[in-house]
């Protein structure tokens, strides 16, 4: 291939410029070429927010575009908290969804409770499963209840907890872990790892408690697939409004 030149991407042969499947023709002015340069950012810009919306990744902020951060009422965060046809297979309704007591003044609180079906070596069934939310009359409230909750780093064992590091879920998440050892005052269901995800979505506000998990019953991987459901769904509720 002869009389051609690759710049970041963008062909150049001739008196034409390709940049990826758009041809454009160079032409023979000074005026006419600054107006080319103005076309090509411009068609590199599309460019490269179409391989962001392939990706699946949108440039910007959902709560910069207002389209998806509002206050929900308190029968929209009921119908947020999924039930057990909303999980995976295999677990079922403890407690369904309802008006919980942790909440305050400002932020709506509600809570669901899950029992797991899958069981251990010792034929045992303890993987239990909690989700309470607050939701928010706005982000600013939420963003400082979501940095409270995380500060705070209570669980229902009163364990300390560990960080570690995950996947972002929602605007901001935080993990962590607590044991609850085989001690005196110990019941034998509640021996063992949980995990702790707490998360912003918008104006909302999520805590998940998932544990005991022990001999290949429950996993890391388990709990963020749930914590991401309720955070979708969270959105979506949102967005709907």
């Amino acid at each position: 291939m002869t009389n051609v030149v690759m710049v970041n991407g963008t062909k150049m042969r001739g008196n034409q410029i390709t940049l990826g499947p758009i041809t454009l023709h160079k032409p023979n002015t000074t005026a006419g070429l600054l107006g080319l340069a103005v076309s090509l950012v411009a068609v590199a810009a599309v460019l490269v927010y179409g391989v962001l919306r392939l990706a699946g990744e949108e440039p910007g902020n959902d709560e910069a575009a207002g389209a998806k951060a509002r206050a929900l009422s308190v029968a929209e965060v009921l119908r947020t908290l999924p039930g057990a046809t909303d999980l995976p297979e295999a677990w079922e309704t403890a407690r369904a969804a309802h008006v919980g007591m942790s909440g305050n003044a400002k932020c709506h609180n509600a809570e669901a409770e899950f029992d797991s079906q899958e069981r251990d070596s010792s034929g045992a069934s303890d993987l239990r499963l909690r989700y309470v939310m607050y939701a928010c009359p706005d982000t600013a409230i939420a963003t400082t209840g979501f940095a409270i909750l995380t500060g705070d780093g209570s669980n229902p064992a009163d364990r300390r907890e560990t960080a570690f590091p995950s996947r972002i879920l929602g605007d901001e998440s935080a993990t962590s872990s607590y044991k609850v050892d085989d001690e005196f005052m110990a019941a034998p269901g509640d021996v063992g790892s949980y995990l702790t995800w707490r998360a912003r979505v918008g104006t909302v506000v999520i805590e998940m408690h998932y544990g005991p998990a022990r001999d290949d019953v429950g996993s890391e991987r388990e709990a963020e697939e749930l914590m991401r459901i309720v955070c979708d769904r969270a959105r979506e509720a949102q967005a709907r409004g």
